[in-house]
Order: structure tokens, then sequence, then C-alpha cells
């Protein structure tokens, strides 16, 4: 198997005109290492609680650093 070129012989070549873009993503995209689940979307938010610690979801009112004072507004529920 052929070693990659590096990220600047690519860019020399491409200005060399030696190959394209096309090409070069091709060539990639052959040689890459594929699992069984690529290209499956997978995404991981902060809005689901985790056992290591606490979860704010974004939100600065559920931030644990902000002080408890009335400024503070108060949580739905």
């Amino acid at each position: 198997m052929p070693t990659p070129p590096t990220l600047t012989d690519a860019a020399e070549a491409l200005r060399a005109g030696a190959v394209t873009s096309v090409r070069l993503t091709e060539d990639a995209l052959a040689a890459a290492d594929r699992g069984p689940l690529h290209g499956i979307p997978f995404g991981i938010k902060d809005v689901i609680a985790v056992a290591e610690g606490p979860t704010k979801a974004q939100s600065t009112v559920l931030d644990p650093r902000w002080p408890p004072d009335a400024t503070r507004p108060s949580s739905p529920g």
C-alpha cells in the first residue's frame, strides 16, 4: 500500500497541476480505513445525565458555578 502524500506534497502537486483535487479526494477515500459503522450519523449532547458529573444542558441557569442569589432565575417545576 503506497504511503499517502503529506499535506505539503499534496499542495505542491495541486499547484503544479500534477493532480486534481478530485483525484486527491478519491484516493484518500479509497485508502481510508472505514469501520462497520462508517457513515452512520452519531452525536452526543450534554443534555443527558451522566454519572461522571453534573450536566448544565448548555444553560447558564443550571451552571453550578453561579452564585445562589436573587438574580438567579428559579427552575421550572
